[in-house]
């Protein structure tokens, strides 16, 4: 009809809008193409250049592209620094003479024809005028200016971009003149958009660490942010407050022992406002780990020292056993003098000659009927002294939580306000002064997805109390109908020739156990095996039992074979054929 407006279609629209986006999408793969043949040959010419810019422009997150452009950035820096290197060692070696200056401004303006080959349009008088120091550093200044330019454009069509972040920091470290307090405001600016953003904060992070700007500044910031947006208690934010509080400390720019309390009330208010919040929960985690501030170190900060934690004796075996706090790949000592014979250290092993926590060697030397751990002397590597062996007790290698009882008495009160609340059931879980098991149970209750974790949680506090009563002269221990679903912390247990795991809830027979180096007969009948993991081996384990589990044809059972002195294996109550044992015979273990 006349006068009326014509509308189009939705489908009409749709169809114009996918012409579009084909379009568009013809275009980056062509501009895409030639760029990386281009960078293949190594030639950056400006028309390669152009393209690569509408590309990251367009798709942020295309790190070739990105990487083409730092090797067209690097190319120039090279050869802006010659230039400034030759004009140096000009100046250095200038003569007195009016000659051999005449000599060095030629050889200067020779050495300017490099950078004045890029502006054809210049005159032949501007050609011969030579450049600058400083000239030069500008030139590079702006390049890189320009390339901060441009990772500001891609940021905007995708703040979260990671290429866009890391190139937007790789030119902050090569420019000559950085504008740091720009790169805070934009920072900012864009943390105020979005206070989750994790790429955000770990480029503030590595901003911080370029233009070494004052830790306090950065606490307070972190500050700033929570009291100006109750919203802004993300995981990113009190993360990242942790990391300049843990600096701080580590720096000794504050005593965080006497300002714990006041962060910590921080987070309780908030608590009782926000209780669902799970960053709050992490963070209070983090407080309760650090034991009031008195704790607090950089993980990269913490020693790498590895500590000697137990040694054990064998008689049975004449097994000597060295356990340590921490993996290690070779044995650290490189002499053990113990009576009157001396162990080197390529003696000591370990299980499958891997890195382990426990080392073991053999004493088969007929004089050492009668081993005293106390006139035991260990020779470090790269020293001429030796020191005793003095401690035999199991150190707390995990963790533990420490709370004040007022601290706690108010956790107890928001759980009668919120008695399903799941983070704030974990929290008090940990707390050695708590019904711990109850507590795990209402989990369980509460959170079913993760019904296992939390049976393994009982089991470790189970346990713990088993090896607080646990004598270190017994050759055998019953640990049947324990409800125990993993064996945690298994190295009390070493020097065990005898153990018996049956009636609990164990599910598979994990590398985890590899450290009962002494054990020879094992019992695990009637729990819930259903996999034997590959790398499963006990160097002297003869009978192992293993009746009344779910242990199929697909549970690993070949990986029995890695213990080297197994025998006998009982294995009646489990859905296995005679066809899936013959794998155990063949190397001569009887089954039955």
């Amino acid at each position: 009809m006349h006068g009326r407006l014509k509308v189009k279609e939705k489908a009409e629209i749709e169809l114009e809008k996918k012409k579009k986006y084909q379009e568009k999408a013809n275009r980056f793969k062509y501009g895409l193409d030639l760029c990386l043949k281009a960078k293949a040959k190594n030639d950056y010419n400006a028309e390669v250049m152009r393209i690569s810019w509408d590309l990251v422009a367009m798709n942020p997150d295309v790190y070739s592209i990105w990487n083409m452009r730092k090797e067209y950035i690097m190319n120039k820096k090279d050869e802006f620094d010659k230039q400034l290197e030759l004009r140096k060692s000009l100046k250095e070696n200038v003569l007195k003479d009016e000659q051999t200056l005449d000599d060095v401004k030629n050889d200067d303006e020779k050495s300017s024809d490099v950078m004045k080959e890029e502006t054809p349009n210049e005159t032949k008088e501007d050609q011969k005028k030579p450049v600058t120091e400083d000239e030069l550093i500008e030139q590079f200044q702006k390049l890189c200016n320009d390339e901060l330019e441009l990772t500001e454009y891609a940021l905007l069509k995708n703040s979260k971009s990671y290429s866009a972040w890391q190139h937007r920091l790789w030119i902050l470290a090569i420019i000559p003149k950085p504008n740091f307090k720009r790169e805070f405001q934009l920072n900012e600016a864009y943390l105020q958009k979005d206070g989750r953003n994790l790429h955000c904060w770990h480029y503030r992070t590595n901003l911080c660490n370029i233009s070494g700007r004052d830790i306090q500044d950065e606490i307070n910031f972190s500050m700033e942010r929570i009291k100006d947006n109750l919203s802004a208690f993300s995981y990113s934010t009190l993360y990242y407050r942790s990391l300049t509080l843990t600096k701080a400390s580590n720096s000794g720019l504050i005593d965080f022992s006497k300002c714990w309390s006041d962060e910590y009330s921080l987070i309780e208010n908030a608590l009782f406002t926000e209780p669902n919040d799970q960053a709050l929960w992490f963070y209070l985690r983090w407080l309760l780990l650090i034991n009031f501030g008195q704790c607090l170190s950089l993980e990269e900060s913490k020693s790498n020292e590895t500590n000697l934690v137990k040694i054990i004796f064998n008689n049975q075996l004449k097994l000597l056993m060295f356990y340590f706090d921490k993996v290690v790949k070779k044995f650290p000592y490189q002499l053990i003098q113990l009576n009157s014979a001396t162990i080197r250290n390529e003696e000591l092993n370990s299980v499958k000659h891997r890195p382990s926590k426990l080392w073991f060697v053999h004493l088969n030397e007929e004089s050492l009927d009668e081993v005293r751990l106390d006139e035991l002397r260990l020779k470090l590597a790269k020293s001429n002294s030796y020191h005793f062996w003095t401690n035999n007790e199991l150190k707390e290698i995990r963790p533990k939580m420490e709370i004040r009882s007022e601290q706690l008495e108010s956790l107890l009160t928001l759980r009668q306000l919120e008695p399903d609340n799941k983070w704030l059931n974990l929290i008090l879980s940990y707390f050695e002064n708590t019904d711990q098991l109850q507590i795990l149970d209402d989990l369980i209750r509460l959170d079913s997805l993760r019904t296992n974790y939390y049976e393994d949680q009982k089991s470790k506090i189970r346990l713990e109390k088993i090896i607080s009563s646990l004598d270190l002269n017994e050759s055998s221990f019953n640990l049947a109908n324990q409800r125990l679903t993993v064996l945690y912390t298994p190295e009390p247990f070493s020097h065990l020739n005898e153990l018996n795991l049956s009636g609990n809830q164990i599910r598979c027979l994990s590398t985890n156990l590899n450290c009962l180096v002494s054990l020879q007969h094992l019992i695990v009948d009637d729990n819930q095996l259903d996999k034997i993991e590959r790398n499963f081996t006990l160097p002297n384990l003869h009978t192992l039992s293993l009746r009344n589990n779910k242990l199929t044809n697909h549970s690993g059972i070949h990986h029995l074979n890695n213990c080297p002195k197994l025998k006998l294996v009982h294995l009646s109550g489990n859905r296995l054929t005679d066809e899936d044992l013959n794998v155990l015979v063949k190397n001569g273990i009887h089954c039955d």
